[in-house]
């Protein structure tokens, strides 16, 4: 049971129909790079904090285009994930156990997406309509605001991006009354080709109730690599008990 429930607490950070722009940002971002990382392997730590109380997590990512990823958790818990278009499964070897979980909604990894983002200059933005509003240079600081399109929802607010010497160092969502939602700021960046991959991002979600705060800190990365066939096309043991889950 209490296995069920972490992988179900585990699963509403992944699947989730969210807003519609956030939807379509990330789809794009998923299109838009398929062409500069075709596939990666990377490791990483991820700090959450909320409520007082740290989480933290250690592990592998290995990512091949077009939405197929293997994410092995070595801290705290030995746990498998592997995620496709419309699935995801969690797998826990020493328990010989196992959750999938079918969904309408696409499955996603934000805080991986926050590493894939920069590959476009405006973070994909005009592609879902929004348009530059106004920019601000200093010295070599450029600042960015965006508006979203005429017919989208009134709750949907602008964005903030900020570059320095040409590298993304700061992404902003704005409410409609210019107050910050979410704040994500990027350190420590990676050439690849053309590219600065930022290998530190950390995000701040402010609300009324508590501040979460995630600190991601990337290592190792091989980009276009050759990935285990082991992992990519991974199948479970005939032993493992799996449940199966459909994600409204």
């Amino acid at each position: 049971m209490y296995r069920r429930q972490q992988a179900i607490s585990l699963c509403r950070n992944f699947i989730t129909p969210g807003s519609r722009c956030l939807y379509l940002i990330l789809l794009f971002l998923a299109l838009s790079h398929a062409q500069i990382v075709e596939t990666l392997h990377i490791d990483f730590e991820k700090t959450t904090t909320k409520h007082g109380k740290e989480e933290f997590i250690r592990g592998t990512i290995y990512f091949q285009q077009p939405d197929a990823m293997c994410m092995i958790i070595t801290e705290p818990v030995n746990q498998w994930i592997f995620s496709g278009r419309d699935t995801m499964v969690l797998f826990y070897p020493e328990d010989s156990l196992a959750f999938k979980f079918y969904t309408i909604f696409p499955v996603t990894f934000p805080f991986f997406q926050a590493f894939l983002g920069i590959v476009q200059e405006d973070y994909g933005l005009t592609a879902i309509g929004y348009t530059l509003a106004e920019h601000e240079v200093n010295d070599s600081i450029l600042t960015t605001i965006w508006a979203p399109p005429k017919d989208a929802p009134g709750n949907i607010g602008t964005f903030r991006i900020t570059y320095t010497n040409d590298r993304i160092t700061s992404a902003a969502y704005l409410s409609t009354d210019s107050s910050i939602i979410s704040r994500t700021m990027y350190h420590s960046h990676f050439p690849h080709g053309a590219y600065f991959f930022p290998m530190e991002i950390e995000k701040i979600q402010f609300a009324e109730q508590d501040t979460v705060r995630e600190l991601i800190k990337y290592a190792h990365p091989e980009f276009n690599c050759v990935l285990p066939d082991t992992l990519m096309n991974f199948r479970l043991p005939v032993y493992v008990t799996t449940e199966q889950i459909q994600w409204q």
